[in-house]
This record gives C-alpha cells, sequence and structure tokens, in this order.
C-alpha cells in the first residue's frame, strides 16, 4: 500500500530523473551509482523519505537494488516481484535483472562488465551497512575499482522528497516493558565492561527502543523511532530529531539519565569519541557512520 505522500513520487519521467542523477554522478566522479533498498538504520520496511529507488526507478516493490552508470541502468529484485517489476520498468530504459536465475549476472559481475579498470562506484554510505560497503570494496578492488561514499545526490533532485518521519516518539509503560530503562542501561553496561568496550554505538531502532523504553511511528509495521544511540560508562547519548520529543519524553529521558541531541548531529558527535574500545554491530551500523569514528 503507497502512502498519500507517495502519490506524487513519480511525476517526473525515469528518464529525466536518471538523467538528473547522472549529472551529478559526473560531478562526483563517479561512472556508476548504487540505490539499494534501505535507510540509514538498515531497516527492512522504509519511511518514503528513503524510498529513492522507488522514486527513481518507478518500482515500488520493498525490495530491489538499482545500478546506473554513465549509459546503463538495471534492478535486480527477487521471485516476488518479477511481473511487478516488468509492468513498472517498462519504457523506463531500466533493465530487469531477476534475482537467482542462473542466466541473471549478479550486481557486481555487471559492476565489472561494464566498467574499466580505476572507475569509481558511488554509494551513499548512509544507507549501506559497513559490512556490505567494505565487501563491496573488496570484491571490486580485484578489478581495480574504486567504491567511494558520496553526499546523497537525491538532496539535490528529488525536490518533492517527503520529509523525515514528524511523528512524536512515546514512553513505553513500564507495565509492558517489565525493566526499567535504567536497569537495561545498567545491564548493557556489564555487558560492555563484560567485553571490555568503553562505548557502545546502537543504529538498530528495535535495539534502541527496547533500551529506553520508547516506541514510535515511524516506520511501518514496526513501531520504532529513527534515531542513534551511543552508551559508554556514565554517559547515554540519545540522538533524534528535536520536534519528536514532547515535555513528557524529555523529562523521563533527563530523569533516567540520557542526553538528548539532534539526529543530524550523530557523525560529528561519533568524531569526537575518546581514544578506546567501541562495540558496534557492522551489519547494522551504516558506512558514514562507522567511517566517521575516529581510527
Amino acid at each position: 500500500e503507497v502512502s498519500p505522500d507517495t502519490c506524487r513520487l513519480w511525476d517526473m519521467t525515469t528518464n529525466e530523473k536518471l538523467s538528473m542523477l547522472r549529472e551529478k554522478m559526473a560531478e562526483a566522479g563517479v561512472q556508476a551509482y548504487l540505490i539499494p533498498s534501505s535507510d540509514p538504520h538498515i531497516s527492512e520496511y522504509l519511511p518514503d523519505h528513503w524510498r529513492a529507488r522507488a522514486w527513481l526507478s518507478g518500482f515500488d516493490g520493498s525490495a530491489g537494488t538499482l545500478v546506473v552508470t554513465e549509459t546503463e541502468s538495471g534492478l535486480w529484485t527477487d521471485g516476488r516481484y518479477f511481473i511487478q517489476a516488468a509492468k513498472q520498468l517498462e519504457g523506463s530504459g531500466i533493465d530487469l535483472y531477476k534475482e537467482m536465475l542462473p542466466e541473471t549476472p549478479s550486481i557486481l559481475d555487471f559492476l565489472r562488465e561494464n566498467l574499466t579498470a580505476n572507475s569509481v562506484v558511488g554509494i551513499d554510505g548512509k544507507v549501506f551497512s559497513t559490512t556490505q560497503a567494505i565487501a563491496l570494496q573488496e570484491d571490486l578492488a580485484k578489478n581495480d575499482i574504486t567504491v567511494k561514499s558520496i553526499a546523497d545526490p537525491m538532496n539535490e533532485i528529488w525536490t518533492d522528497r517527503p520529509p523525515m518521519p514528524e511523528a512524536p516518539a512515546f514512553i513505553h509503560e513500564m507495565k509492558y516493558a517489565g525493566k526499567s530503562c535504567p536497569d537495561k542501561l545498567a545491564a548493557i553496561r556489564r555487558e560492555m565492561k563484560r567485553s571490555e568496550a568503553d562505548v557502545l554505538l546502537v543504529s538498530a531502532l528495535d535495539e534502541i527502543a527496547w533500551t529506553l523504553n520508547i516506541r514510535g511511528n515511524d516506520v511501518h509495521c514496526n513501531p520504532v523511532v529513527v534515531s542513534y544511540l551511543i552508551i559508554n560508562e556514565q554517559e547515554t547519548h540519545f540522538f533524534i530529531q528535536p520536534e519528536k520529543v514532547t515535555e513528557e519524553l524529555s523529562a523521563y529521558l533527563e530523569e533516567a539519565g540520557v542526553t538528548i541531541h539532534a539526529y543530524g548531529d550523530t557523525e560529528s558527535f561519533v568524531t569526537r569519541i575518546p581514544d578506546g574500545s567501541i562495540m558496534l554491530d557492522m551489519g547494522k551500523t551504516n558506512y558514514a557512520v562507522y567511517s566517521a569514528l575516529p581510527p
């Protein structure tokens, strides 16, 4: 089901959108660009703000990756969407690649076939997990192809892009949570000490919701809040859009010893983390945040 806010996302033709993207690719010095079905928290269900692959291609199934080079473009998706994708891509100039069929090349094979040595593949590091980005770099390096994280070109070409989710976050009551936020933070710190970790960086939205006993309406089918959480021995830092924090939630978090920061300040904050050991899940932490960490 497509929300009303999404209905206006397909006003321009796909060719016009791809042409604009290729202009931004040229400015960034990349010969190919990858657009996955993902957000900065590697979520399965996406807020409209991060449905760039759907906006660019016209294919609005939940799973798929769009690859655009200077002259070619292809969309990879699985068997659930072969018929839908064929219909929605018709006339777009985007080729459909049916995943898991023996004749279908992988995205890596496509890039190797369509790019020359010393080419650069662009990604938005915010929507690739660290695991994915490093694996992509290592695989393409064998063909002397570089992977480069660039500023999200959608910010400039997607002029009617839906805003980030704006619904207020709310407290998940103790009678449902079963354990208080301070108790959960204390348990987490015990595990951090056991693992000799000075800092824990949490990007997965379900883990943040559980830890802080909060809920939200940011993601369809999931009661979570778009945010980051950083925990050290004595402090807890919560990164969220300020307009999503009610007076009640602000007082609750303050009482639990949680400091609120703007969502957009996450990367600049992690650059200032003191020397020490940082614990994170590379499969759930996006590559842009990971790259901002001190060496």
